[in-house]
């Protein structure tokens, strides 16, 4: 539990920061550590379960094997909780930056609405303009023909 806590620390940090911006530094910083700790895990995972095969293959040498199997597995899931732990805690960092990042596009859509808004009136003036342009042009066409 002493290994973790430093861990569960930075996580809690993160996340009471999500809505900070965030640069492109720290975002790889965070998923670097992200994937090194799927990483780690993958190789705790990867350890029991050898670990698990060694001692499954020494139990069926033993008298209580049924025993000894059952410890094997305790230690293997044991070992497995670890390993999910810290891909747990990879997926809650990766989780904090595409919050962030999302936080970050949403500020931008809002902080560019006004301006859109603005560009949009002034194509639909420019095209309402140019509509009854073209309108005078095919009403006069159309008096200029009809007084031959």
């Amino acid at each position: 539990m002493k290994h973790k806590l430093p861990l569960l620390l930075l996580l809690l940090l993160s996340l009471a920061r999500a809505e900070e911006p965030l640069g492109d530094e720290e975002k790889h910083r965070l998923l670097d550590q992200a994937r090194s700790l799927k990483e780690q895990a993958a190789a705790i995972q990867d350890a029991a379960r050898n670990r698990y095969k060694e001692q499954e293959a020494a139990c069926w040498k033993k008298f209580l094997v049924s025993d000894c199997l059952d410890d094997a597995k305790i230690a293997h899931k044991e070992e497995a909780r670890k390993a999910n732990e810290l891909e747990r805690q990879a997926r809650e960092i990766e989780r904090d930056v595409r919050k962030r990042e999302f936080a970050m596009r949403e500020a931008r859509r809002i902080e560019d609405a006004p301006r859109k808004e603005a560009e949009a009136l002034e194509r639909a003036a420019k095209n309402k303009a140019a509509q009854e342009e073209t309108q005078r042009r095919l009403e006069e066409k159309q008096k200029g023909a009809g007084g031959r």
